[in-house]
């Protein structure tokens, strides 16, 4: 079973916020305007209701109140001269009505086209870039970017000041989440889609590059109970199921899941969801009957023999150095680990042997399982890699390439990929293209008859 089908979420859209900011600005004496630059001054408002930044919670009322603060950026990308200004503007003071000032590094002409950015990264090099994947679960926190487009006139070219009325549209949505009956501290929370088309980055101002869909990961800043803020962004126009998967503390994992009927998430507004949610098994490892702990940071185990691993983990990952051999048996695990390989042997031979049904899940990064060497083609090197038991074995990972071949990276050469241990009979079901740079695989193994 794919661990999409594992994750959880149920939103409920019950608050709505119509979001729009309105700018326009001041033209001075012609023989004011610096030579060094050219100088800007947008007025900026922002109706009682939009998300924004600086969101603030008015319990009276039930709602959000938006204040711009000095510390927000406007970063203009020039779509004519494919480049971004690395000078931003800021707002002059903090309020829901603000003027944004600043000179610009760069030069524009007559007929350029502007994208006006809402708080975007500047990466040198790179250009802008709007970043989902750093939220930490509170207001301060949320993901929060909006766009507006214009195009150089030529009475501004010639004095070298912008001018004109820009409406800024935002390009996510916030949501509120509650979870009923729950009452841990919550450590990490994980949302994807059936779609695969959850936003986590995104460089839409530039005509490269554009977004990049992949899980919403939000490490929260400190363990915190609900409600729990996060901005989403999802590029699916069809039907889609949310996804959401939930770490404590003490690493537990709960999941559940909700159907989104077309247009009833749409960017700009803001939605108070309960999510219900279902405990999974919690991830255990033992070396021979032995319980052991993560001896590599608080999620990897290295070098053990002869384990066996059981439950839901999220992040936890088994390799194994130089060992003479290394057995894992995988008994209804359920792994989902983003930021490693999952499972890896480097240099030594490895039997998998299954237990039911398990899953293994990575990113568009990594293979589900490495077998592989590093020494020197002229050493000897051990090419076994087997796979018996009875069950089925889902792996999710980066799409096949002349390394990875249906979720497994194997150096070894050809013919090493993965044999069946004498007795047993496997084969491999292709799951399909995930949409997000992974696909899925399912292995089932038997007896032989």
């Amino acid at each position: 079973m794919k661990m999409k089908k594992f994750f959880a979420i149920i939103s409920a859209a019950v608050l709505a916020c119509s979001v729009c900011i309105v700018s326009c600005s001041k033209i001075e004496p012609a023989e004011q305007v610096s030579t060094k630059g050219w100088t800007v001054s947008i007025s900026a408002t922002a109706s009682d209701e939009a998300s924004s930044k600086a969101v603030i919670e008015d319990n009276n009322n039930f709602k959000m109140v938006t204040t711009f603060k000095l510390t927000d950026n406007i970063y203009v990308y020039n779509k004519t001269q494919k480049r971004a200004d690395p000078t931003p503007l800021h707002p002059d003071r903090e309020g829901t009505r603000v003027n944004f000032v600043g000179t610009l590094s760069q030069e524009y002409s007559e007929g350029d086209e502007l994208v006006l950015c809402y708080n975007p990264q500047y990466v040198e090099g790179k250009g802008l870039l709007f970043n989902y994947d750093r939220q930490k679960g509170d207001l301060g926190s949320v993901a929060d970017y909006a766009k507006a487009y214009k195009t150089v006139s030529a009475a501004e070219a010639s004095a070298k000041e912008l001018s004109g009325t820009v409406e800024f549209e935002k390009m996510q949505s916030i949501f509120r989440f509650t979870f009923p009956y729950f009452d841990a501290p919550i450590k990490r929370l994980v949302i994807t889609t059936k779609r695969h088309r959850l936003v986590q980055t995104d460089r839409s101002c530039h005509e490269i590059g554009g977004f990049v869909s992949a899980p919403l990961i939000v490490n929260m800043g400190n363990p915190t109970q609900a409600p729990v803020y996060v901005a989403m962004r999802n590029e699916s126009k069809d039907e889609d199921k949310y996804f959401f998967l939930i770490e404590t503390t003490d690493g537990f994992i709960y999941q559940g899941e909700k159907e989104a009927p077309v247009g009833k998430i749409v960017n700009g507004k803001l939605y108070d969801s309960e999510v219900a949610l279902f405990s999974q098994s919690k991830f255990k490892v033992t070396e021979a009957g032995k319980k052991v702990e993560p001896n590599d940071g608080s999620y990897g185990y290295k070098d053990y023999n002869d384990i066996e691993a059981n439950g839901t983990g999220f992040g936890q990952y088994i390799w194994w150095y130089y060992n003479k051999f290394c057995t894992i048996t995988l008994d209804n695990v359920h792994l989902i680990c983003y930021d490693h390989i999952p499972i890896m042997s480097e240099n030594a031979p490895m039997s998998i042997v299954l237990k039911g049904d398990s899953s293994i899940e990575t990113s568009a990064r990594f293979p589900a399982i490495c077998f592989c060497s590093f020494y020197a083609l002229s050493k000897p090197r051990n090419r076994s890699m087997t796979i018996s038991g009875i069950g089925h074995l889902t792996l999710t990972a980066k799409n096949s390439d002349r390394m990875i071949d249906r979720g497994i990276l194997n150096n070894y050469g050809t013919g090493a990929w993965l044999k069946a241990a004498e007795g047993y009979y496997f084969t491999v079901e292709d799951l399909g293209d995930n949409g997000d740079g992974t696909s899925s695989w399912l292995y089932k193994v038997r007896k032989s008859q």
